[in-house]
């Protein structure tokens, strides 16, 4: 039997005053290295301007982001950045192991516990 992993990354809480994709690499990303290393694909768990940033960071990075996920209805099943926005449930059938990165300042608490009951 198999069993799905999902790996999730918080660098929401560090980047609050950081605008650009290469403030984002300097200031963020560095401790992160070997992980973004290995990292070929990501989903990003908030659909605004602070995920945005993430997908330019890592569009520029050459990762793949396969998706955006947010809680809005409202939002769900709409495209932003060029990607479509996703309930956290449509992951449920996705392969064995998604990396999250979770780019909300507010809500991550919330996220965290979320995704912990995935």
């Amino acid at each position: 039997m198999t069993t799905k992993s999902m790996e999730t990354v918080n660098f929401s809480e560090k980047i609050r005053n950081i605008g650009t994709a290469e403030e984002i690499k300097a200031s963020i990303i560095k401790p992160y290295e070997d992980i973004l290393n290995n990292l070929q694909e990501v989903y990003i768990f908030g659909a605004k301007e602070l995920g945005k940033r993430f997908y330019d960071f890592f569009s520029q990075a050459g990762i793949k982001v396969l998706g955006f996920i947010d809680n809005d209805p409202a939002k769900q099943n709409q495209e932003f950045g060029g990607c479509k926005i996703l309930n956290i449930k449509d992951l449920l059938d996705k392969k064995e192991q998604i990396t999250i990165v979770i780019a909300s300042i507010y809500y991550l608490h919330e996220i965290n516990e979320q995704l912990k009951e995935l």
